[in-house]
């Protein structure tokens, strides 16, 4: 089911609801699915999907080295790889941005 909704580009979809609107209701509404899902939008949303996956890598990787390091260094090697993982997700969220504006402009 998660793996279902990230490759379907939901969640940044209903962030961009919710920064548009300023209403939670709006993101979490039906309107969010249909709007990611939409034949237009699905592969543009894909095509976003995948160009960030990439900038997960760096998180994705300080996250495995946290388990290899001695406690102290693997504490730091967590507040990295948390750190990059808001990271990928402001890179995802400006790839999305460009994907809605494909999806409303053409």
């Amino acid at each position: 089911y998660e793996i279902g909704v990230f490759a379907a580009s939901i969640s940044p979809v209903g962030r961009l609801r919710f920064v548009e609107s300023g209403r939670p209701e709006d993101a979490l509404d039906m309107r969010t699915v249909r709007a990611a899902l939409a034949p237009r939008a699905r592969s543009i949303y894909w095509r976003a999907r995948l160009r960030s996956l990439p900038a997960y890598l760096p998180a994705l990787l300080l996250a495995g080295l946290a388990w290899l390091l001695p406690w102290p260094w693997a504490l730091a090697a967590i507040w990295l790889a948390l750190s990059a993982l808001l990271y990928a997700q402001l890179a995802t969220m400006q790839l999305y941005v460009a994907a809605e504006s494909d999806v409303l402009f053409g």
